[in-house]
């Protein structure tokens, strides 16, 4: 029997809304143009693979298990931004705005077979959400520290 849930949806989805967002990010946001698909992916796959959990309704969720899975979508989120605070021509606009192509084309792509109910758009805002704020959060830090590195810091100077 094949489950029709968001969770299962969003997993047999995976790849199309990957290629998807790809040829989107590519098309609009300037500094991915220069990127390799497995660069430009970079930490896109375990994100879907994070979100599959949260959408799932069979996982127990422990107080232990919500912890775990907040450190990882943290740990994802940051992970992407630091990746792209390592390309001179990424700027947090363009890391954002990746972002929300993502969840344009994940509602589409999820809702093609039947709409989404409140409870699962909730989650999926969720998620970006907070992957955008770590992703940015992480940018910041990596790009004052890369600055810092090549100009120094003008804190420091007499």
């Amino acid at each position: 029997m094949v489950s029709n849930s968001v969770s299962e949806r969003l997993k047999q989805n995976a790849q199309k809304i990957m290629q998807t967002w790809e040829v989107r990010a590519r098309s609009e946001v300037d500094a991915s143009m220069h990127q390799n698909s497995l660069v430009l992916r970079n930490s896109l796959p375990q994100y879907l693979d994070q979100l599959v959990d949260e959408l799932s309704t069979e996982i127990n969720r422990t107080p232990t298990r919500i912890v775990a899975d907040e450190i990882e979508s943290t740990r994802i989120g940051k992970k992407h931004g630091h990746g792209r605070a390592g390309f001179a021509d990424y700027s947090l606009t363009q890391l954002i705005f990746e972002y929300h192509i993502l969840r344009q084309v994940i509602f589409r792509v999820l809702e093609e077979e039947a709409p989404l109910a409140v409870r699962e758009r909730d989650i999926i805002i969720n998620s970006i959400e907070q992957a955008v704020n770590d992703a940015a959060t992480q940018f910041s830090r990596d790009t004052a520290r890369y600055s810092r590195t090549i100009y120094g810091d003008i804190n420091s100077r007499p």
